[in-house]
Protein backbone atom coordinates (compact mmCIF):
# COMPACT_ATOMS: atom_id res chain seq x y z
CA UNK A 1 0.00 0.00 0.00
CA UNK A 2 1.63 3.19 -1.22
CA UNK A 3 1.69 5.92 1.41
CA UNK A 4 3.08 8.62 -0.81
CA UNK A 5 -0.35 9.68 -1.94
CA UNK A 6 -0.70 12.89 0.01
CA UNK A 7 -2.03 15.81 -1.98
CA UNK A 8 0.69 17.99 -3.41
CA UNK A 9 0.84 21.70 -2.76
CA UNK A 10 1.25 22.57 -6.41
CA UNK A 11 -2.32 23.69 -7.08
CA UNK A 12 -2.23 25.94 -4.05
CA UNK A 13 1.39 26.99 -4.50
CA UNK A 14 1.36 30.78 -4.31
CA UNK A 15 4.44 30.82 -6.53
CA UNK A 16 2.03 30.22 -9.41
CA UNK A 17 0.15 33.34 -8.38
CA UNK A 18 3.39 35.29 -8.26
CA UNK A 19 4.28 34.16 -11.76
CA UNK A 20 0.85 35.22 -12.93
CA UNK A 21 1.29 38.60 -11.29
CA UNK A 22 4.64 39.09 -12.97
CA UNK A 23 3.05 38.29 -16.33
CA UNK A 24 0.44 40.89 -15.55
CA UNK A 25 3.24 43.33 -14.82
CA UNK A 26 4.57 42.79 -18.31
CA UNK A 27 1.11 43.40 -19.69
CA UNK A 28 1.01 46.66 -17.76
CA UNK A 29 4.26 47.66 -19.38
CA UNK A 30 3.14 46.75 -22.89
CA UNK A 31 -0.44 47.99 -22.83
CA UNK A 32 -1.01 51.67 -22.12
CA UNK A 33 -4.69 51.12 -21.51
CA UNK A 34 -3.93 48.47 -18.93
CA UNK A 35 -1.56 50.88 -17.22
CA UNK A 36 -4.45 53.27 -16.70
CA UNK A 37 -5.93 51.02 -14.04
CA UNK A 38 -8.44 52.63 -11.73
CA UNK A 39 -6.63 52.83 -8.43
CA UNK A 40 -9.77 52.33 -6.38
CA UNK A 41 -10.53 49.12 -8.27
CA UNK A 42 -6.99 47.97 -7.59
CA UNK A 43 -7.50 48.36 -3.86
CA UNK A 44 -11.00 46.93 -4.03
CA UNK A 45 -9.74 43.85 -5.83
CA UNK A 46 -7.18 43.36 -3.11
CA UNK A 47 -9.95 42.26 -0.78
CA UNK A 48 -10.35 39.16 -2.94
CA UNK A 49 -6.74 38.13 -2.36
CA UNK A 50 -6.16 35.88 0.58
CA UNK A 51 -3.02 35.01 2.36
CA UNK A 52 -2.75 31.92 0.17
CA UNK A 53 -1.49 34.18 -2.58
CA UNK A 54 1.78 34.68 -0.84
CA UNK A 55 4.83 32.53 -1.14
CA UNK A 56 8.54 32.55 -0.96
CA UNK A 57 9.79 32.02 -4.49
CA UNK A 58 12.87 30.09 -5.41
CA UNK A 59 15.84 32.00 -4.19
CA UNK A 60 14.63 32.09 -0.64
CA UNK A 61 13.74 35.72 -0.07
CA UNK A 62 10.36 36.61 1.35
CA UNK A 63 10.56 40.06 -0.17
CA UNK A 64 10.65 38.54 -3.62
CA UNK A 65 7.04 37.59 -3.14
CA UNK A 66 6.25 41.17 -2.45
CA UNK A 67 7.02 41.87 -6.08
CA UNK A 68 3.74 40.14 -6.81
CA UNK A 69 1.97 41.79 -3.92
CA UNK A 70 3.29 45.18 -5.03
CA UNK A 71 1.22 44.97 -8.20
CA UNK A 72 -1.86 45.51 -6.05
CA UNK A 73 -0.86 49.16 -5.73
CA UNK A 74 1.12 49.44 -8.94
CA UNK A 75 -1.80 50.98 -10.84
CA UNK A 76 -1.75 53.95 -8.49
CA UNK A 77 1.83 54.80 -9.37
CA UNK A 78 1.20 54.40 -13.08
CA UNK A 79 -1.78 56.74 -13.18
CA UNK A 80 0.03 59.26 -11.02
CA UNK A 81 2.92 59.22 -13.48
CA UNK A 82 0.56 59.69 -16.42
CA UNK A 83 -1.27 62.51 -14.68
CA UNK A 84 1.99 64.42 -14.18
CA UNK A 85 4.03 63.39 -17.22
CA UNK A 86 6.35 66.37 -17.07
CA UNK A 87 7.85 65.76 -13.65
CA UNK A 88 8.29 68.99 -11.74
CA UNK A 89 7.60 71.17 -14.76
CA UNK A 90 4.35 73.03 -14.23
CA UNK A 91 4.45 75.71 -16.91
CA UNK A 92 1.90 75.34 -19.70
CA UNK A 93 2.63 75.70 -23.37
CA UNK A 94 5.74 74.60 -25.18
CA UNK A 95 6.21 72.11 -27.96
CA UNK A 96 6.70 68.43 -27.30
CA UNK A 97 6.83 67.26 -30.93
CA UNK A 98 6.58 68.45 -34.52
CA UNK A 99 5.10 66.57 -37.46
CA UNK A 100 6.10 67.91 -40.87
CA UNK A 101 6.59 71.30 -39.31
CA UNK A 102 3.32 71.24 -37.37
CA UNK A 103 3.81 71.59 -33.62
CA UNK A 104 2.15 69.45 -30.97
CA UNK A 105 1.98 71.48 -27.79
CA UNK A 106 2.46 70.35 -24.25
CA UNK A 107 -1.04 71.61 -23.46
CA UNK A 108 -2.53 69.44 -26.22
CA UNK A 109 -0.68 66.41 -24.92
CA UNK A 110 -1.84 67.17 -21.41
CA UNK A 111 -5.47 67.54 -22.54
CA UNK A 112 -5.22 64.23 -24.39
CA UNK A 113 -3.83 62.48 -21.33
CA UNK A 114 -6.62 63.89 -19.18
CA UNK A 115 -9.26 62.75 -21.66
CA UNK A 116 -7.77 59.26 -21.86
CA UNK A 117 -6.69 58.64 -18.27
CA UNK A 118 -7.52 61.71 -16.25
CA UNK A 119 -10.32 60.16 -14.22
CA UNK A 120 -8.24 57.12 -13.31
CA UNK A 121 -5.25 59.30 -12.45
CA UNK A 122 -7.33 61.59 -10.29
CA UNK A 123 -8.84 58.58 -8.54
CA UNK A 124 -5.29 57.51 -7.73
CA UNK A 125 -4.40 60.91 -6.30
CA UNK A 126 -7.63 60.97 -4.29
CA UNK A 127 -6.83 57.54 -2.89
CA UNK A 128 -3.34 58.62 -1.88
CA UNK A 129 -4.69 61.78 -0.24
CA UNK A 130 -7.35 59.85 1.69
CA UNK A 131 -4.77 57.39 2.98
CA UNK A 132 -2.48 60.27 3.97
CA UNK A 133 -5.35 61.94 5.85
CA UNK A 134 -6.33 58.74 7.66
CA UNK A 135 -2.71 58.19 8.58
CA UNK A 136 -2.42 61.72 9.95
CA UNK A 137 -5.73 61.50 11.82
CA UNK A 138 -4.51 58.32 13.51
CA UNK A 139 -1.42 60.28 14.64
CA UNK A 140 0.85 57.71 13.02
CA UNK A 141 4.30 58.46 11.67
CA UNK A 142 6.70 56.93 9.18
CA UNK A 143 10.43 57.02 9.66
CA UNK A 144 12.81 56.91 6.73
CA UNK A 145 14.10 53.68 8.24
CA UNK A 146 10.67 52.07 7.76
CA UNK A 147 10.68 52.84 4.05
CA UNK A 148 14.34 51.88 3.70
CA UNK A 149 13.64 48.50 5.29
CA UNK A 150 10.74 47.75 2.96
CA UNK A 151 12.69 48.94 -0.06
CA UNK A 152 15.84 47.00 0.79
CA UNK A 153 13.89 43.82 1.54
CA UNK A 154 12.13 44.16 -1.77
CA UNK A 155 15.33 44.85 -3.67
CA UNK A 156 17.30 42.03 -2.07
CA UNK A 157 14.52 39.64 -3.00
CA UNK A 158 14.99 40.43 -6.67
CA UNK A 159 18.35 38.70 -6.69
CA UNK A 160 21.16 40.52 -8.43
CA UNK A 161 21.22 44.22 -9.27
CA UNK A 162 20.71 43.27 -12.90
CA UNK A 163 17.59 41.25 -12.05
CA UNK A 164 16.24 44.12 -9.97
CA UNK A 165 16.70 46.60 -12.81
CA UNK A 166 15.06 44.15 -15.20
CA UNK A 167 12.06 43.92 -12.87
CA UNK A 168 11.77 47.71 -12.78
CA UNK A 169 11.93 47.90 -16.55
CA UNK A 170 9.36 45.16 -17.10
CA UNK A 171 7.02 46.74 -14.57
CA UNK A 172 7.42 50.28 -15.89
CA UNK A 173 8.71 51.30 -12.45
CA UNK A 174 11.47 53.62 -11.32
CA UNK A 175 13.34 53.34 -8.04
CA UNK A 176 11.77 56.60 -6.89
CA UNK A 177 8.24 55.38 -7.56
CA UNK A 178 9.03 52.05 -5.95
CA UNK A 179 10.07 53.89 -2.80
CA UNK A 180 6.77 55.77 -2.98
CA UNK A 181 4.96 52.46 -3.09
CA UNK A 182 6.93 51.20 -0.12
CA UNK A 183 5.72 54.27 1.79
CA UNK A 184 2.12 53.47 0.88
CA UNK A 185 2.64 49.88 1.96
CA UNK A 186 4.03 50.97 5.33
CA UNK A 187 1.05 53.29 5.81
CA UNK A 188 -1.45 50.51 5.18
CA UNK A 189 0.46 48.17 7.47
CA UNK A 190 0.42 50.71 10.30
CA UNK A 191 -3.26 51.56 9.74
CA UNK A 192 -4.62 48.03 9.37
CA UNK A 193 -1.94 45.96 11.07
CA UNK A 194 -3.54 46.18 14.53
CA UNK A 195 -6.61 44.41 13.09
CA UNK A 196 -4.52 41.50 11.79
CA UNK A 197 -3.52 38.39 13.71
CA UNK A 198 -1.12 35.75 12.43
CA UNK A 199 -1.23 32.47 14.35
CA UNK A 200 1.65 30.10 15.01
CA UNK A 201 -0.27 27.48 13.06
CA UNK A 202 -0.38 29.73 9.99
CA UNK A 203 3.34 30.43 10.29
CA UNK A 204 4.17 26.73 10.58
CA UNK A 205 1.90 25.83 7.67
CA UNK A 206 3.47 28.48 5.46
CA UNK A 207 6.97 27.41 6.47
CA UNK A 208 6.30 23.76 5.71
CA UNK A 209 4.69 24.48 2.35
CA UNK A 210 7.56 26.70 1.25
CA UNK A 211 10.59 25.03 2.83
CA UNK A 212 11.92 23.82 -0.49
CA UNK A 213 12.11 27.38 -1.74
CA UNK A 214 14.58 28.23 1.03
CA UNK A 215 16.76 25.20 0.39
CA UNK A 216 16.54 21.60 1.54
CA UNK A 217 13.71 21.12 4.06
CA UNK A 218 13.80 18.95 7.16
CA UNK A 219 13.65 15.29 6.13
CA UNK A 220 13.47 11.94 7.85
CA UNK A 221 14.27 8.35 6.93
CA UNK A 222 12.16 5.60 8.51
CA UNK A 223 11.31 1.93 8.51
CA UNK A 224 7.72 0.84 9.04
CA UNK A 225 5.49 -2.17 9.16
CA UNK A 226 1.86 -1.88 8.03
CA UNK A 227 -0.85 -4.39 9.00
CA UNK A 228 -4.63 -4.43 8.76
CA UNK A 229 -5.69 -4.77 12.40
CA UNK A 230 -4.52 -3.39 15.72
CA UNK A 231 -4.22 -6.76 17.44
CA UNK A 232 -1.60 -7.92 14.96
CA UNK A 233 0.18 -4.57 15.21
CA UNK A 234 0.29 -4.83 19.01
CA UNK A 235 1.77 -8.33 18.74
CA UNK A 236 4.46 -7.20 16.28
CA UNK A 237 5.32 -4.22 18.47
CA UNK A 238 5.80 -6.55 21.43
CA UNK A 239 8.17 -8.73 19.38
CA UNK A 240 10.20 -5.70 18.34
CA UNK A 241 10.50 -4.51 21.91
CA UNK A 242 11.82 -7.96 22.79
CA UNK A 243 14.60 -7.64 20.22
CA UNK A 244 13.09 -9.06 17.02
CA UNK A 245 14.65 -7.97 13.72
CA UNK A 246 12.63 -5.10 12.20
CA UNK A 247 13.56 -5.80 8.57
CA UNK A 248 12.69 -9.48 8.89
CA UNK A 249 9.28 -8.78 10.44
CA UNK A 250 8.60 -6.14 7.77
CA UNK A 251 9.30 -8.65 5.02
CA UNK A 252 7.09 -11.26 6.70
CA UNK A 253 4.21 -9.20 8.06
CA UNK A 254 3.92 -5.84 6.28
CA UNK A 255 1.22 -5.36 3.66
CA UNK A 256 2.87 -2.25 2.18
CA UNK A 257 4.25 -3.34 -1.22
CA UNK A 258 6.29 -0.14 -1.50
CA UNK A 259 8.59 -0.97 1.40
CA UNK A 260 8.23 -4.56 2.67
CA UNK A 261 10.88 -5.97 0.34
CA UNK A 262 13.56 -3.52 1.52
CA UNK A 263 13.05 -3.95 5.24
CA UNK A 264 10.18 -1.48 5.47
CA UNK A 265 12.47 1.46 4.67
CA UNK A 266 11.25 4.76 3.25
CA UNK A 267 14.17 6.92 2.26
CA UNK A 268 14.39 10.59 3.22
CA UNK A 269 11.17 12.51 2.68
CA UNK A 270 9.99 16.00 3.74
CA UNK A 271 6.78 16.96 5.43
CA UNK A 272 3.73 16.94 3.22
CA UNK A 273 4.68 13.62 1.61
CA UNK A 274 2.97 11.09 3.89
CA UNK A 275 -0.36 11.16 5.67
CA UNK A 276 -0.36 13.48 8.72
CA UNK A 277 -0.51 10.77 11.41
CA UNK A 278 2.45 8.97 9.89
CA UNK A 279 4.50 12.16 9.59
CA UNK A 280 3.73 13.31 13.12
CA UNK A 281 5.16 10.09 14.51
CA UNK A 282 8.13 9.91 12.14
CA UNK A 283 9.28 13.51 12.61
CA UNK A 284 8.51 13.49 16.32
CA UNK A 285 10.93 10.72 17.27
CA UNK A 286 14.67 10.62 17.77
CA UNK A 287 16.95 8.43 15.67
CA UNK A 288 16.45 4.75 16.54
CA UNK A 289 13.21 5.36 18.43
CA UNK A 290 10.23 3.04 17.94
CA UNK A 291 6.67 4.35 17.77
CA UNK A 292 3.54 2.98 19.35
CA UNK A 293 0.91 1.62 16.96
CA UNK A 294 -0.11 4.46 14.60
CA UNK A 295 -3.57 4.16 12.99
CA UNK A 296 -4.19 5.74 9.56
CA UNK A 297 -6.65 5.21 6.73
CA UNK A 298 -4.24 2.61 5.35
CA UNK A 299 -4.18 0.43 8.46
CA UNK A 300 -1.95 0.22 11.53
CA UNK A 301 1.71 1.20 11.43
CA UNK A 302 4.77 0.59 13.56
CA UNK A 303 7.40 3.18 12.68
CA UNK A 304 11.09 3.35 13.48
CA UNK A 305 12.90 6.62 12.82
CA UNK A 306 16.30 5.87 11.33
CA UNK A 307 17.81 9.29 10.60
CA UNK A 308 16.96 12.99 10.58
CA UNK A 309 18.25 15.67 8.22
CA UNK A 310 17.81 19.16 9.59
CA UNK A 311 16.38 21.86 7.35
CA UNK A 312 18.93 24.19 5.80
CA UNK A 313 16.77 27.07 7.00
CA UNK A 314 14.94 26.51 10.27
CA UNK A 315 11.56 27.91 11.23
CA UNK A 316 13.14 30.09 13.92
CA UNK A 317 15.33 31.71 11.25
CA UNK A 318 12.36 32.64 9.08
CA UNK A 319 9.57 33.20 11.57
CA UNK A 320 9.86 36.99 11.69
CA UNK A 321 9.91 37.21 7.90
CA UNK A 322 6.94 34.88 7.55
CA UNK A 323 4.89 36.79 10.13
CA UNK A 324 5.66 40.00 8.26
CA UNK A 325 4.67 38.51 4.94
CA UNK A 326 1.43 36.97 6.18
CA UNK A 327 0.58 40.21 7.99
CA UNK A 328 1.21 42.20 4.81
CA UNK A 329 -1.02 39.91 2.78
CA UNK A 330 -3.81 40.08 5.35
CA UNK A 331 -3.50 43.86 5.36
CA UNK A 332 -3.91 43.87 1.59
CA UNK A 333 -6.94 41.60 1.88
CA UNK A 334 -8.54 44.16 4.22
CA UNK A 335 -7.50 47.19 2.19
CA UNK A 336 -10.37 47.13 -0.31
CA UNK A 337 -13.25 47.21 2.17
CA UNK A 338 -11.32 49.59 4.45
CA UNK A 339 -10.74 52.08 1.64
CA UNK A 340 -14.35 51.87 0.51
CA UNK A 341 -15.45 52.82 4.02
CA UNK A 342 -13.01 55.75 4.10
CA UNK A 343 -14.22 56.94 0.72
CA UNK A 344 -17.89 56.74 1.71
CA UNK A 345 -17.42 58.85 4.83
CA UNK A 346 -15.37 61.50 3.02
CA UNK A 347 -16.53 64.55 1.10
CA UNK A 348 -14.98 64.22 -2.34
CA UNK A 349 -15.63 66.63 -5.21
CA UNK A 350 -14.26 65.09 -8.38
CA UNK A 351 -14.60 67.42 -11.36
CA UNK A 352 -13.66 64.68 -13.83
CA UNK A 353 -16.45 62.30 -12.88
CA UNK A 354 -19.65 62.57 -14.92
CA UNK A 355 -22.30 64.52 -13.03
CA UNK A 356 -25.37 62.42 -12.35
CA UNK A 357 -28.70 64.21 -12.83
CA UNK A 358 -30.09 65.35 -9.51
CA UNK A 359 -33.16 63.47 -8.46
CA UNK A 360 -36.28 65.53 -8.04
CA UNK A 361 -37.35 65.92 -4.47
CA UNK A 362 -40.05 63.50 -3.50
CA UNK A 363 -43.01 64.94 -1.62
CA UNK A 364 -45.99 63.35 -0.03
CA UNK A 365 -48.31 65.88 -1.64
CA UNK A 366 -49.75 65.44 -5.14
CA UNK A 367 -50.25 68.29 -7.55
CA UNK A 368 -53.59 68.92 -9.27
CA UNK A 369 -52.93 69.53 -12.99
CA UNK A 370 -55.63 72.19 -13.00
CA UNK A 371 -54.04 74.02 -10.08
CA UNK A 372 -52.23 76.84 -11.87
CA UNK A 373 -51.32 78.82 -8.77
CA UNK A 374 -49.59 75.89 -7.14
CA UNK A 375 -51.81 75.92 -4.07
CA UNK A 376 -53.34 72.56 -4.94
CA UNK A 377 -56.61 73.80 -3.50
CA UNK A 378 -55.18 74.07 -0.04
CA UNK A 379 -55.78 77.81 0.14
CA UNK A 380 -59.53 77.59 -0.50
CA UNK A 381 -59.80 74.65 1.79
CA UNK A 382 -58.10 76.56 4.53
CA UNK A 383 -60.38 79.54 3.91
CA UNK A 384 -63.42 77.32 4.17
CA UNK A 385 -62.15 75.94 7.41
CA UNK A 386 -61.61 79.46 8.66
CA UNK A 387 -65.12 80.42 7.59
CA UNK A 388 -66.56 77.53 9.49
CA UNK A 389 -64.77 78.72 12.56
CA UNK A 390 -66.27 82.20 12.08
CA UNK A 391 -69.84 80.95 11.74
CA UNK A 392 -69.70 78.79 14.79
CA UNK A 393 -71.17 81.06 17.48
CA UNK A 394 -71.02 79.91 21.03
CA UNK A 395 -74.36 78.92 22.48
CA UNK A 396 -75.99 81.66 24.48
Amino acid sequence: MELKGAETMKDNDPQNNLDQNREEANEHHEDANTQQTNSYEVLENSSEQGSNESAVPAGGATSKVWMGVSLVLFGLLIVMAVFNPFGSTSASGGTVATVNGVSISKDKLYDELVSVAGEQALDGLIMKELIDQEFSNAKLTIADEDIDKEYNNFKSGAGSEEEFQMYLMQSGMTEERLRGEMRLRVQLAKLLGPDVTVTDEEVLDFYQQNQSKWGAPEMVKVSHILVENKEEADAILAELKNGADFAKLAAEKSIDPGSKDNGGVYDFFPRGTMVPEFEEAAFGMKNGELSDVVPTDYGFHIIKTLEHKEAEVKLEDKKEEIVGLLTQNKVLSLAGSWYQGVEEKSEINNSLKPVEPEKAEETTETTDPSDTDGTNGNESTNDAAAGNEKTEEPAS
